[in-house]
């Protein structure tokens, strides 16, 4: 599992925690700001394929976690709306999707 929190141009800040849930398959949580103004934490799982993670939209798990309005979008509000995620939840979730197992 790995987890970053760092400041991008377009967007401001963003988290992301990365979880491998098998050798191929990576769950991807991550919290940043949209284009609407809100900050949205999202989860997303992708196959690792050739050095590349494919994410099949329609076909391969994602959904929205937590949604808010913060009057300003500061590192400490992201990773406060990003680390109330509960990842084992999320991680169960995901396997379920794909009809997989906890290991």
């Amino acid at each position: 599992m790995s987890y970053k929190i760092n400041k991008t141009v377009h967007n401001g800040w963003r988290a992301e925690t990365v979880l491998m849930l098998t050798n191929t398959l990576q769950l991807s949580i991550v919290t940043t700001k949209r284009h609407t103004g809100h900050l949205v934490t999202t989860a997303s799982c992708g196959y690792l394929e050739d050095g590349f993670i494919k994410h099949t939209i329609y076909q391969d798990y994602s959904t929205t976690l937590d949604k808010s309005y913060p009057k300003r979008i500061t590192q400490k509000v992201v990773e406060e709306q990003h680390l109330k995620v509960y990842l084992p939840d999320v991680r169960e979730w995901a396997l379920a999707y794909y009809n997989l197992e906890l290991a």
